[in-house]
């Protein structure tokens, strides 16, 4: 099957959790030739989502006529994106890839400030190691995307704002952060 007209497990599965509607606005202009490619670029891009959800929707904004609609939402180069869901919005930019664009509807999905605690005290590994077994690069990836970090022993002051990651501990937990 062809990869650039299917999506992956991972991102089928973020439609099918996103309820609400997806609204995305590009700035494109229908006048000029590379205004055309990236309309076409564009809804072709889009399209293989919304073989999955249906309540996508888009709106393009032409450079010629709509510039000052374009510029109160925060869109200033043709080919430029918003996109919102539950009254969250991100912009997303060349180049449009799968992974870029699902990545920003999980952001858009989870919402803007969270925080992922790490577990700590288990011989987990460290977010700030470089080695191998070390998870710097997923550290700064989640940082890049507006997630806080901690690596924390205190896992009773977690709240709904919070994500527990446990992740590959070498020492058993004890009965009493169990019950946290």
């Amino acid at each position: 099957q062809n990869q650039r007209n299917s999506l992956s497990v991972e991102s089928k599965n973020l439609l099918f959790a996103m309820k609400e509607p997806i609204e995305v606005h590009a700035l494109a202009s229908n006048a000029t030739v590379k205004g055309k490619y990236f309309r076409k670029s564009i809804l072709n891009f889009i399209s293989r989502y919304q073989r999955y959800k249906n309540n996508i929707t888009i709106t393009f904004l032409a450079p010629e006529t709509d510039i000052a609609q374009a510029r109160k939402i925060g869109l200033g180069q043709e080919g430029d994106w918003r996109i919102t869901y539950k009254n969250q919005s991100e912009f997303f930019k060349l180049p449009y890839t799968e992974e870029r664009f699902t990545n920003l509807l999980m952001k858009l999905q989870f919402g803007k400030l969270r925080t992922f605690f790490f577990t700590d005290g288990h011989l987990e590994p460290r977010l700030e190691d470089t080695s191998n077994n070390g998870w710097q690069h997923l550290s700064k990836a989640l940082t890049n995307d507006g997630i806080q970090l901690k690596q924390s022993t205190r896992l009773a002051k977690l709240n709904q704002d919070h994500i527990l990651v446990i992740g590959a501990p070498k020492k058993p937990f004890d009965q009493h952060e169990v019950a946290a």
